[in-house]
C-alpha cells in the first residue's frame, strides 16, 4: 500500500499540501458520487411529436418514448400518439421501423426508450396510411371490448395527423454504465481520501489507516440499513402471487403530508416528488395511461357491504399493497405495475431486482382500495377535458388523493371534506370521478366539472359523467344499465359471488386487468385478475 501511495506521489509532498489535495480528492469524489445521483441519462429526453417543424426535414432527432400507440400488422411501422400535456391535444406520427428492431420498438418506446430518427414530410399517401390503420385500430376497439367509437371522433381523427413521418435509425442507449462510473470513480477517490487524511491526521502508518477506514465504512454501512430498514423490510416482503399478481407490505409511513403540501398539478411534478421523497432521485417515471372501468357498491343478506370495482387496462402486472401508517388507517389497495415502467412488455420484469425496487413507488399511485374502517374509493377515467381546478386552495393529482383518502378517512362524509379543501388536477386530456361508499352503505360519485366539485349518489358508475350539464352522460353505454338493472332486480343485495359475476358482466374482454369484489365490513377482498373468474385471490386480516 505504501508503495502504491508513492507511486500516486502524495507521500512524496509535504504534510500541508498532502492534506490539501487528499481534501481536494475527497470533494471531488464525493461531487462524483453526487453526480451518479443526479445524473439522468439521455433516454430521459427527447423531442415530443409537437416539437418537429419544417426546419428539421431530412434531419436526425432524438425523439422522447410515449405512453401509447399501435403496431403496424406486417412491423414495417409503428404508428405513435405523442400528447401535449397543456392543451389536451395529441398527434398522430408514422414510424418507418428497421428490421432489427421491428419487434420491439413499440414495447420499448413505451418503456420510455428514445430513439434516433430522419424526420421527413408526410403526403398524403403517408397520412391516409396513418388514418386507415387507426381506424382499423378503432374497429378492433370495439370488437373486443363495450368502448364504442362515434363517427365524429373517426372523423376528427383525420385533424391529429402529424404532418411528418420518422424513419428510425436505432434505439438509444438505456445504459446505466455512466451513472454506475460516475459512482466506483468517486468512491475510489473518497476511501482512497479517507485513508491518506486518516494516516495523515492521526499519524498512523497507510495499514492501520485502512483498518480504521474499514471500521468506519462497517458503520456507515449500518447506519444506512438502518435509514433504509423499513424499505428493505418492504422489499423483501413482495411475494409472487401467480398469474400476474404481486402483493407487498410497506413498513413504516408514506410523506402524505409532504405529498398534501407540494401542491402536484401533473404526473412529472409527482414522479419528482417520488423520485426526492423516497428514491434519493433514482429514476422513476409513471406512465398515466387511459383506463376504463366500472364499480358497484351493494349489501349482503348478512348486512355487510360489498364494493366491486373493475380495473379495464391492456394486460399488465398487479400489485396489492398492505400499509399500515402510525397516524393512519391501513388499508389494501391495487395498483397497475405498468404505471411506472414495470410489468413485462410494458417494462422491466416484475419479478427483476429493480423493477421490485420500483414497485415501493406503487403506494402512491393506487388505483382503488379499502381501509380499515370500512371506507372503498375507486379512480374511473372521463372522456372530457382535463380537471384543472383553480379555487386558491392547495393543489393535488387525484392518484395522490386515493392515498390520502386511504390513509386519513373513515367515511363517505369525511372524504367529501378532504377533497373540498384541495384543488383537483388530471392529465393527458382526461379527467376522472371518484366511486367512493363506506360501510354504512352510503356510496358518491364525485365529479369536477368547469371548476366546481360536485357529489352525486349513487350506487354505480363507469365511465360517463353522472353530474347534469353539457357533460352529462358523456362515455356512457350499456355497462352501467347492467349494474343498474342487476341492483334493482336484486333489492341491492348481492353475495360476493353475484359482485364477481356481476363485474365479470360488465368486464372489457382482454382490457380488464383486475377486479375486486372487497367487503367493508370485514375489511377483506377477493382479486380476479386478466379475466379469469373462475380462480381469485384472497387478502385481509
Amino acid at each position: 500500500m505504501t508503495k502504491l501511495i508513492n507511486i500516486l506521489i502524495i507521500y512524496r509532498m509535504g504534510k500541508i499540501k498532502r492534506f490539501i489535495i487528499t481534501t481536494i480528492l475527497f470533494i471531488f469524489g464525493a461531487l462524483l458520487i453526487l453526480g451518479s445521483i443526479f445524473y439522468k441519462s439521455g433516454d430521459e429526453e427527447g423531442l415530443n411529436g409537437f416539437d418537429l417543424t419544417d426546419n428539421m426535414i431530412g434531419k436526425t432527432v432524438t425523439m422522447a418514448g410515449t405512453i401509447s400507440g399501435f403496431d403496424s400488422p406486417n412491423k414495417d411501422h409503428a404508428y405513435i400518439v405523442y400528447h401535449d400535456e397543456d392543451t389536451g391535444d395529441y398527434s398522430l406520427i408514422r414510424c418507418d421501423l428497421p428490421v432489427d428492431i421491428q419487434d420491439s420498438f413499440y414495447d420499448e418506446i413505451l418503456d420510455g426508450r428514445t430513439y434516433v430518427a430522419v424526420v421527413h414530410k408526410a403526403d398524403s399517401g403517408v397520412q391516409e396510411d396513418v388514418y386507415d390503420v387507426t381506424l382499423d385500430y378503432y374497429d378492433w376497439i370495439e370488437e373486443t371490448t363495450d368502448i364504442e367509437i362515434s363517427e365524429e371522433e373517426r372523423e376528427e381523427t383525420w385533424n391529429h395527423i402529424s404532418p411528418y413521418y420518422l424513419e428510425v435509425i436505432e434505439m438509444t442507449n438505456e445504459s446505466d454504465i455512466p451513472r454506475v462510473a460516475l459512482c466506483i470513480t468517486g468512491a475510489v477517490f473518497v476511501l482512497f481520501s479517507i485513508v491518506v487524511l486518516i494516516a495523515l491526521l492521526m499519524k498512523k502508518s497507510p495499514l492501520r489507516a485502512i483498518l480504521i477506514t474499514t471500521v468506519v465504512l462497517v458503520i456507515v454501512v449500518g447506519v444506512a440499513v438502518v435509514i433504509t430498514f423499513n424499505k428493505l423490510r418492504s422489499f423483501l416482503s413482495i411475494e409472487n402471487e401467480g398469474d400476474g399478481l404481486y402483493s407487498m407490505t410497506y413498513y413504516g409511513d408514506l410523506k402524505t403530508d409532504e405529498l398534501l403540501e407540494a401542491n402536484i398539478t401533473s404526473t412529472d411534478e409527482l414522479v419528482e416528488f417520488i423520485r426526492s421523497e423516497e428514491f434519493f432521485n433514482a429514476p422513476v417515471e409513471v406512465d398515466e395511461s387511459n383506463f376504463g372501468c366500472a364499480a358497484f357498491a351493494s349489501a349482503t343478506e348478512d348486512g355487510d357491504q360489498l364494493f366491486g370495482r373493475n380495473m379495464d387496462y391492456p394486460d399488465t402486472d398487479t400489485l396489492v399493497i398492505y400499509t399500515d401508517p402510525s397516524d393512519g388507517y391501513a388499508s389494501y389497495a391495487c395498483a397497475d405495475l405498468a404505471v411506472f415502467g414495470v410489468s413485462g412488455d410494458y417494462g422491466l420484469d416484475s419479478d427483476s431486482t429493480v423493477g421490485r425496487l420500483l414497485m415501493l413507488a406503487a403506494p402512491y399511485v393506487c388505483c382503488d382500495g379499502i381501509n380499515e374502517t370500512g371506507l372503498g374509493i375507486a379512480l374511473l377515467e372521463l372522456d372530457i377535458p382535463e380537471t384543472h381546478q383553480d379555487t386558491d386552495n392547495p393543489d393535488v393529482i387525484f392518484y395522490s388523493m386515493i392515498r390520502v383518502i386511504l390513509d386519513s378517512c373513515a367515511s363517505v362524509d369525511e372524504a367529501i371534506d378532504l377533497l373540498g379543501q384541495y384543488d383537483m388536477n388530471s392529465a393527458l386530456g382526461v379527467t376522472y370521478h371518484l366511486f367512493i361508499c363506506d360501510s354504512s352503505g352510503r356510496s358518491v360519485v364525485v365529479e369536477w366539472i368547469e371548476n366546481e366539485m360536485y357529489v352525486n349518489e349513487a350506487d354505480t358508475c363507469t365511465n360517463s359523467v353522472l353530474t347534469p350539464g353539457e357533460w352529462f352522460d358523456i362515455g356512457a353505454d350499456e355497462r352501467l344499465g347492467i349494474l343498474d338493472d342487476t341492483l334493482e332486480d336484486n333489492n341491492n343485495i348481492l353475495t360476493p359471488a353475484q359482485g364477481r359475476d356481476l363485474l365479470e358482466a360488465v368486464s372489457q374482454g382482454d382490457f380488464t386487468e383486475w377486479s375486486c369484489v372487497y367487503n367493508l365490513t370485514d375489511f377483506e377482498f377477493d382479486i380476479y385478475v386478466d379475466g379469469d373468474y373462475e380462480n381469485g385471490y384472497s387478502f385481509g386480516r
